[in-house]
């Protein structure tokens, strides 16, 4: 029998990716070791096959967590993108109804102060009506004969008694 001092063993695996259509791995190891004088070679074959086997699994393994995490940190950026535009549109929401609120704030002291005004000339013109109507009572009663003066008026010299 030939004289064996070098083993030779591989290990491959192919997998879908999970999300993704036409896409999928293969990974692959090449494992050599030495033989010694007196190495059991069908022992070595075995534990380095073992070896090249679980590689290949754990390789697998850690492409499929990784993807996982990567799958699970674009949802976590989309949600946080999706939370922080939906922030804003209530930080310009509350923008808005501030605005709003003081608008409104304005509006109603104006027309407060219209309602005053208004009010305010209304009670002028009805004290101006009354000082003209109160001198309008003084000039007629000037002009008026007192009732109680009919009684000593002298009668026309004309008229005799």
């Amino acid at each position: 029998m030939p004289n064996i001092t070098k083993v030779t063993v591989s290990a491959s695996s192919s997998f879908n990716h999970p999300h993704e259509q036409f896409a999928n791995f293969k990974p692959f190891v090449s494992l050599e070791a030495e033989l010694a004088d007196g190495d059991d070679y069908y022992r070595v074959v075995k534990e380095l096959q073992d070896r090249a086997e679980t590689l290949v699994q754990s390789h697998k393994e850690s492409i499929l967590e990784d993807i996982a995490l990567d799958r699970k940190i674009k949802e976590i950026r989309s949600d946080l993108a999706y939370a922080q535009r939906e922030q804003h549109q209530n930080l310009d929401r509350t923008a808005d109804i501030g605005r709003l609120e003081k608008q409104l704030a304005d509006l109603l002291d104006e027309q407060s102060t219209q309602h005053m005004m208004t009010q305010s000339s209304i009670i002028d013109e009805i004290s101006a009506d009354d000082d003209d109507l109160e001198e309008l009572t003084n000039i007629a009663d000037a002009e008026a004969p007192k009732s109680h003066d009919f009684g000593y008026l002298e009668p026309p010299e004309d008229i005799a008694f």
